[in-house]
């Protein structure tokens, strides 16, 4: 590997995400999730679409998905550039795991 070299993290998020519509669902509807797995790992998600439905309640369902997607994404992404682990690797600091200073790590949408 080259010192130039980069490594990257690819973000991404997709249209019609199943879990994005039931997220979405959860946050407009009246009554509180069931206590399953999946919700409870689509909480994050639910609140962000309730947040963003809060906001805007009057987009519709296809916008409101849209725009949890688009958000979702940026959220992990301020996610992933807020880690110890990317803030050390820009400030070009020597990795405790192989005592170097490792290529920039490049996040990308």
């Amino acid at each position: 590997m080259h010192a130039d070299s980069t490594f990257k993290v690819a973000v991404v998020g997709h249209t019609s995400c199943g879990g994005v519509v039931a997220a979405c669902t959860a946050a407009t509807s009246n009554s509180t999730p069931a206590d399953t797995p999946l919700n409870r790992y689509l909480k994050d998600l639910t609140s962000l679409a309730s947040e963003i439905h809060n906001h805007d309640a009057f987009l519709n369902s296809s916008a409101l998905v849209s725009n949890v997607t688009v958000q979702s994404v940026k959220r992990q992404v301020n996610n992933i550039v807020s880690t110890d682990v990317i803030k050390a690797n820009w400030n070009s600091e020597v990795s405790p795991l192989s005592n170097k200073t490792m290529p920039l790590v490049s996040v990308h949408v």
